[in-house]
C-alpha cells in the first residue's frame, strides 16, 4: 500500500489537533512521525540477556507427516504390532490314572463275565465283583436279540394271562426259609464244637505229656546232682 504525502497528512493531523483545542507545531508532529515510521509503529524487541532460557533455540515442530495426522507418536514411526509367538508349552497332558471311560466299561465287562461264571459255579465272590458280575449279566440280557421264527411258521402272540408253575409247586416263605436256615446252623455248630473240641483235647493231652516228662527229666538230673554232693561230701569226710 503507497504511503501518504507528508503535507497532507501534517495538514490533516494539525486540523484535528486544533479542532481538539490544542496547540501543536509542525515540528513536533514531524519529530512523532518520524519514530513512528522508522519503528514501523512498534516498539523494538528487547534483546534478551546472555545465558537466560530465552537466550536459547526455539523448538522446531514436528514434522507433519500422514502416520503423525492419523494419530501417531510425534514424528516418530508407529511401533509395529507384535509378532503371534508360539503358545508356552504346558507339558505332557496328565493322565488319568482310571483311564477313559471305555477303558473302565472294558475292566467292569471282563471281570464281571469271570464273576458271574464263578458265581454261577458255585464259588463265592466280593461285593464288588458281585456288583461288576449284574452289571455284566443285565448288559449281556439288554444285547441279547430276539431269534426269528422259523420259516413258514407264525409269529408268537402274547398270552393275556401269567403262566401258571408247572406241577403246582408252591413258593417257600421267608419264614419258612429262615427255620430251615437256623436248623443247618444249629447242625453245624454242634458238628463244628465236637470237631474243635475233640482237637483242642488233644492238643491239650499231648501239651500235659510233654510236661510230664520235662518234669521227669528235671527230677532226674536234680537227684544226680545231689547224689554227686553227698559223695562229695562223703570223700571229704573219710579223706578227714
Amino acid at each position: 500500500m503507497p504511503k501518504p504525502p507528508v503535507d497532507d497528512l501534517m495538514e490533516a493531523i494539525l486540523k484535528a489537533a486544533k479542532a481538539a483545542g490544542m496547540n501543536v507545531g509542525s515540528s513536533e508532529i514531524k519529530q512523532a512521525l518520524g519514530a513512528v515510521t522508522k519503528s514501523g509503529g512498534r516498539r523494538a524487541p528487547r534483546t534478551p540477556a546472555k545465558g537466560s532460557a530465552a537466550a536459547k533455540p526455539a523448538r522446531t515442530a514436528p514434522k507433519i507427516t500422514p502416520q503423525t495426522a492419523a494419530g501417531g507418536r510425534g514424528g516418530k514411526k508407529p511401533p509395529k504390532p507384535p509378532t503371534a509367538s508360539a503358545a508356552a508349552s504346558k507339558g505332557p497332558k496328565k493322565r488319568d490314572p482310571l483311564g477313559s471311560d471305555a477303558d473302565v466299561n472294558r475292566y467292569i465287562m471282563r471281570e464281571g463275565r469271570t464273576a458271574s461264571q464263578y458265581r454261577k459255579q458255585g464259588g463265592e465272590v466280593s461285593r464288588e465283583e458281585a456288583v461288576m458280575a449284574d452289571i455284566y449279566e443285565k448288559e449281556r440280557l439288554s444285547n441279547r436279540k430276539p431269534k426269528p421264527p422259523a420259516s413258514g411258521s407264525p409269529a408268537r402272540k402274547p398270552s393275556p394271562k401269567p403262566k401258571k408253575p408247572s406241577g403246582g409247586v408252591k413258593k417257600m416263605t421267608r419264614a419258612e426259609k429262615r427255620e430251615i436256615n437256623v436248623a443247618n446252623h444249629w447242625a453245624n455248630r454242634s458238628k463244628y464244637l465236637s470237631e474243635s473240641s475233640a482237637k483242642s483235647r488233644a492238643a491239650k493231652e499231648e501239651t500235659r505229656a510233654a510236661n510230664r516228662a520235662a518234669w521227669a527229666k528235671r527230677q532226674d538230673e536234680m537227684e544226680a546232682k545231689r547224689l554227686a554232693g553227698r559223695k562229695k561230701m562223703k570223700k571229704k569226710k573219710d579223706g578227714e
